[in-house]
C-alpha cells in the first residue's frame, strides 16, 4: 500500500470513529433501549443506523442499504466497549 493510501484510510477511519461516537453520543436513549448485544452500525454522515444480530450481519445490511463503498460505517455492540477503528467504506 503506498503511503497516500494508507494516510487516507487512516483519515477516514479517524473520522468514522469521531463520527460514530458523535452520533452513539446523540441517539443514547433511543440505542440503549435496544438489547445487549445487538450489532448496531451508523452512516456516520446521516446518523441512520442499521441494526443486527452479529456483525457479518450488520455489514451485509449496511452494504445493501447503502453499497459497497457507498457510506462509511461505525459498529459498535450495545452494552459492550466501542469498537475503535471500526470504520467500514
Amino acid at each position: 500500500m503506498h503511503d497516500a493510501d494508507y494516510e487516507r484510510r487512516r483519515a477516514q477511519t479517524e473520522f468514522a470513529v469521531a463520527q460514530g461516537k458523535r452520533w452513539r453520543e446523540a441517539k443514547a436513549a433511543e440505542i440503549d433501549e435496544l438489547p445487549a448485544g445487538t450489532v448496531v452500525m451508523f452512516n456516520v454522515i446521516s446518523g441512520d443506523y442499521i441494526t443486527a444480530a452479529d456483525r457479518l450481519e450488520a455489514i451485509d445490511k449496511f452494504h445493501q442499504k447503502y453499497g459497497r463503498g457507498g457510506a462509511l460505517g461505525f459498529p459498535f455492540e450495545v452494552g459492550r466497549p466501542v469498537f475503535v477503528g471500526g470504520g467500514i467504506g
